[in-house]
């Protein structure tokens, strides 16, 4: 117990008390009573504790699995049509149930039995259902297939008065128990051919299955044969399974008790937190939270998921109406719409066969493979099979397949023809059928398909895939020898590319020998002539320094004489240029003179510009301020006008700070303006947001169905509305007053379908069930027009009450009619008699 609540954040103490004490309210006690539990019931309460704990665990693991799944980048940019179309196509993958069959079985494994029962009723009408329509479609004609039908089961357990209808019944009873529900059971269904009183189980390969050392569980003793009162017995399509009906109604209740609620709310761990925030008392979530579209059909949601504390709390109608709903009737809903999808789509099935229970390989236990074959409805299927034609061929696709095969054995040069006529077609039909198969009752020949047996198919197959392989081996032996020949074909190609190559080398080298020869004689030949010509052009070189040597002499005596003219002429020419540089200094002071003048007059026309366009300048400034005060006052305006009010009055401020700066105080008389009609637009906010305060007020109200008050917060906001000048909120308004209206009207609806069901209860008491019949279509037809589920199952105990006293009354009628008719007849005799024993006494005169 310390590790448990060590591992939940339960504090010890709340835990023990709380799995060892019920907690129990008595009418003027404030507060619950403790009572202390037996062994027995605290087994239980620990029992459904974990089962609260794994039932919302496992809740929250699927809906995270699916918004992991919807949550897919797949999808993320579709539409919805998109998305539909895409959810419509799915493959789904059902584990199903296990036939179950212990020492004791208890209500896990009729709901576990019950499950295999409608899917192999599903599975034999999808096959051998289909095999027969097929048949009556094609006009074959076929004995009938005997199979074991298991719709007898399956109405014992889902129909109105079958086991899970009277087991519901039960739990709604204040006394009911298992003892009475089970001598109701046998009571309703004594002549059933699917149903025995407990101890008569006769198996023998589910006795095979029992396990005389399994574990027994509350209300069953080791070793003892169950009594006909602790018991019934169910005959499944697998055989005979004894069901002990201790804990029946308790399991299909399903609840569990304040202090098993006190438990789970007291745990702070952050998991269990979230866990019980997914649905609380107050607050019932959406049926579809676990659940995911899949081919239009809801998969994976709790549609009758229990919740903690069912006894307590302040609960919505609809919360507790599904809380009513017990654990079979869930079961059943579930198990109907899972057929409902398998039924919508095209169903494959494969069955999983344990070899053996040692989990060795290579180990074979028939007797086990035959149970588990027996239990899973197989063999059944398979002599079902066996006894009609379940392989069909079109003509055409049969002809097309095994006419290759049939020319091939036959050694027959003609062609079947299939497309021509009907005539033609057929015969070559008949021509395969009578070269491999013995007899004609190996098939059957519809209007437009073939039907044979399996062992006819096999045959067939069996030389088909003969012809195949040789076709193979023959196409493999053309394809090898057109390999070698091409492989010949490049070895041959290869070998006078080489030859080739090899008579290129020796050409080549050849030429580079005589090419290598001829550039040596070249070479000699040219170095002779040029150490010729190098002899002649030394004698002509030495001529050629002698000349240059004399002419050099004589430049230099012209150099000499010319520089010693030119001395002269730069003298003369020095003298005349310090004359002119004297001249020339003085232009020069002239000129930076007159630069100087110039440069001053310049220096101020600047300074006057730089003045002048000072002042243009902050003349600019305060034009550019005053129009940006102007933007303001325009903002203002449009500010106000979108109830922004916080941000009109800073903009309106910044107007003001720049008709300062600006020198503009005419402009003053604008700003008042502004900020009065900032002051009523406050005034109007101030009104609307009392006005949506009381909306809220009223929508509160109404959820808690005071709808006088609702009206008048409605009518109130109405007139802050008006005075905000808010005509966008009156479509609002009036929704909310119709929704009172219609409050008002369920109400009235609800009220009147009360009565009415009070005064049939009252007219079944007194036996005038006609009268009660009316008043209970009145209830009804009040509760439809209140749009509420409320008083189902009263509604419908009151229809049953109405139709067993009609059916009494009918029989003690038709009791009475009888009595009358014998007294009638008697009398009518005693006069004969009389009348008779007159004329003896007449004719004896």
């Amino acid at each position: 117990m310390e590790i448990v609540a060590g591992l939940f954040k339960w504090d010890y103490h709340t835990l023990c008390k709380g799995l060892t004490c019920s907690l129990v309210k008595v009418t003027g006690e404030a507060q619950p009573i403790e009572v202390p539990q037996s062994t027995e019931t605290c087994i239980h309460a620990r029992d459904a504790l974990s089962k609260v704990v794994y039932e919302k665990l496992f809740a929250w693991l699927v809906g995270c699995i699916n918004e992991c799944l919807q949550a897919s980048d797949a999808l993320a940019n579709t539409t919805e049509a998109e998305k539909k179309k895409i959810e419509a196509h799915f493959i789904g993958v059902l584990d199903i149930f296990g036939f179950e069959v212990f020492e004791n079985n208890s209500f896990e494994q009729l709901c576990i039995n019950y499950a295999n029962e409608s899917l192999q009723q599903q599975f034999i009408n999808q096959m051998l259902h289909a095999m027969m329509a097929q048949y009556e479609s094609e006009g074959v004609k076929v004995d009938a297939i005997p199979f074991e039908d298991n719709s007898p089961c399956v109405d014992l357990l889902e129909s109105k008065l079958g086991i899970f209808s009277m087991l519901d019944d039960e739990c709604n009873f204040p006394k009911g128990s298992d003892d009475t529900f089970l001598g109701k059971l046998m009571d309703a269904h004594k002549t059933h051919s699917h149903l025995k009183p407990g101890g008569s189980s006769c198996d023998p390969h589910l006795k095979d299955i029992q396990t005389p050392a399994s574990k027994t569980t509350i209300g069953t003793v080791r070793g003892r044969m169950l009594t006909i009162g602790e018991a019934f017995v169910v005959s499944h399509f697998a055989g005979e399974v004894e069901y002990n009906v201790r804990s029946f109604l308790e399991k299909n209740r399903d609840t569990i008790n304040e202090s098993l609620k006190t438990i789970l709310t007291s745990s702070e761990h952050p998991l269990m937190k979230k866990l019980l925030e997914a649905r609380t008392d107050d607050d019932a979530p959406a049926p579809t939270k676990a659940g995911r579209m899949i081919g239009g059909r809801l998969v994976g949601a709790s549609t009758g998921a229990r919740t903690v504390g069912a006894r307590g709390g302040s609960r919505s109608v609809a919360q507790r109406k599904e809380d009513k709903r017990s654990l079979g009737s869930q079961f059943k809903m579930q198990l109907s719409e899972l057929v409902g999808l398998i039924e919508s789509g095209r169903a494959h099935y494969v069955r999983c066969i344990k070899p053996n229970t040692l989990r060795r390989a290579h180990c074979f236990e028939a007797p086990s493979v035959i149970r588990q074959l027996r239990c899973s409805g197989v063999t059944e299927t398979v002599r079902a099979r066996r006894a009609g034609w379940p392989v069909s061929h079109t003509f055409q696709d049969f002809v097309n397949r095994y006419k290759e095969v049939y020319i091939s054995l036959s050694k027959r040069k003609t062609v079947l023809r299939v497309d021509m006529m009907p005539k033609t077609a057929g015969d070559d039909m008949m021509a395969i059928l009578s070269f491999f198969l013995s007899s004609e009752q190996e098939w059957r020949i519809g209007t437009s398909k073939l039907f044979l047996r399996d062992q006819s198919s096999s045959v067939l197959e069996d030389k088909y895939k003969m012809y195949r392989l040789n076709c193979k081996l023959l196409l493999q032996a053309r394809v090898r020898g057109v390999l070698q020949c091409s492989k010949y074909r490049k070895w041959a190609g290869a070998s006078l590319s080489i030859q080739k190559n090899v008579r290129m080398w020796s050409a080549m080298m050849r030429r580079k020998r005589t090419v290598k020869a001829m550039r040596m004689l070249q070479h000699m030949a040219r170095a002779k002539v040029a150490c010729i010509l190098f002899r002649a052009s030394c004698c002509a070189a030495q001529e050629l320094q002698a000349a240059a040597r004399c002419c050099k002499r004589r430049r230099v005596h012209v150099a000499a004489t010319v520089g010693a003219c030119g001395l002269k002429a730069a003298v003369r020419r020095a003298t005349k240029s310090a004359l002119y540089s004297h001249h020339l200094i003085k232009l020069i002071e002239k000129e930076r003179e007159g630069r100087r003048l110039q440069e001053e007059e310049e220096k101020r026309k600047r300074l006057a510009d730089e003045e002048r366009s000072r002042a243009t300048l902050m003349a600019q400034e305060k034009y550019k301020i005053e129009a940006q005060a102007d933007e303001l006052c325009d903002e203002v305006a449009q500010s106000v006008d979108a109830m922004q009010l916080s941000m009109a009055k800073e903009q309106l401020q910044l107007a003001a700070d720049c008709y300062k700066q600006a020198g503009r105080t005419d402009k003053m008389q604008l700003i008042a303006t502004l900020e009065r009609s900032i002051a009523k637009a406050q005034e109007r906010e101030v009104s609307r947001q009392q006005g949506q305060v009381e909306m809220t007020q009223a929508e509160a109200l109404l959820a808690t169905g005071d709808s006088a008050g609702a009206k008048a917060a409605v009518q109130s906001a109405k007139a802050n509305f008006e005075r905000a000048l808010a005509s966008d909120m009156s479509d609002q308004v009036d929704k909310i007053m119709l929704r009172v209206q219609q409050q008002d009207d369920k109400a009235f609806y609800l009220s009147d379908a009360k009565a009415a069901e009070q005064q049939a209860s009252a007219l079944v008491e007194q036996e005038r069930y006609t009268e009660a019949s009316k008043a209970l279509e009145k209830a009804k037809v009040s509760y439809k027009r209140a749009g509420s589920g409320a008083g189902g199952s009263s509604l419908v105990h009151l229809e049953t009450q109405i139709t067993a006293g009609e059916a009494a009354v009918e029989h003690l009628q038709a009791a009475k009619n009888r009595e009358q008719e014998d007294l009638k007849k008697t009398s009518e005799q005693e006069q004969k008699a009389a009348e008779d024993q007159a004329k003896a006494m007449d004719l004896e005169a």
